[in-house]
Parts: structure tokens; sequence; C-alpha cells
């Protein structure tokens, strides 16, 4: 088979514009659906080990009354007592050590938009480079009853 005969495994203009565009729609959809859930989520960025917040849902700034863009590339002892910003931090490196989802047990924090303390638990997880290692923790937590 000559060259102009075989296939080209190269992806049209229109392909890729396709791609481009079903990423787009994919983002828009998972940003909507973080951002739109009643539960408090978060992803740290630990790729330079530092757990930065680099994103907090809407449910969190209503819990903790703290705004986004004030939250968003701060670390856990930034924004909460040293106390809990060591447990929350234990709790992302055992995520990161062990490689797997983790529930933990309930902990007490204080919202200050609802004046009060409050138990929630929470769940944690790695989140993943394309190349496989381990770049950050993602995370959400519930209220539990006392």
């Amino acid at each position: 088979m000559s060259a102009a005969q075989r296939p080209s495994i190269a992806p049209t203009m229109g392909q890729i514009i396709d791609l481009t565009n079903q990423i787009e729609r994919e983002e828009q959809w998972y940003r909507s659906n973080f951002h739109q859930c009643p539960i408090v989520q978060w992803i740290k960025d630990y790729s330079d080990g530092s757990g930065r917040m680099i994103m907090i849902s809407d449910a969190h700034v209503d819990a903790f009354g703290i705004p986004a863009d004030t939250y968003e590339g701060r670390t856990d002892y930034d924004v909460f007592s040293k106390e809990d910003a060591e447990q929350l931090r234990r709790e992302d490196l055992q995520v990161i050590s062990e490689k797997r989802p983790i529930t933990f047990p309930p902990m007490k924090s204080f919202h200050p938009r609802e004046g009060r303390w409050a138990a929630s638990q929470c769940r944690k997880w790695p989140i993943y480079s394309n190349t496989g290692k381990i770049i950050g923790v993602g995370g959400m937590a519930w209220p539990v009853n006392e």
C-alpha cells in the first residue's frame, strides 16, 4: 500500500474541536455538580506538599462563612485552629500514604455563620495526575448527630 493509499490516523480539526467541546462540557458539568451539591466539598493541592486549597464548594462557603476566593490558595493552618488544622493534615497524609479513600470518624468544628460547633463526618480520597502520582486530596463532609 502506498503512502497515498494509507488511511490517516491523525485527527482532523473537526475531531479536535469536538473533543475540546466535550472536555469543556464535562468540566462545566463537574463544576456545576461540585458547587451545587449541598455537601461541603474541597480539593487540596499536594503536588508541592503544601495542601493548599484549590477549590471549595458553595456548601463549604455557606457552612464556614469564608468566601471561596479568600480560602483558595490557603492551607488549613491559615483558616482553622492549630489543633483542627493538624488533625486535617494528619488525615490528608494518611490518605496519601495509604493511596486510598478513607472515611474518618466525626470531628467537631466551629461554623461561624451559624455561630455554633457542629459534628461532621468526612471522606477523603487521593487525586492522581495522568502519570499516576498523587497530586492532591479531595474531600467531602456531612453533618452527623452527636
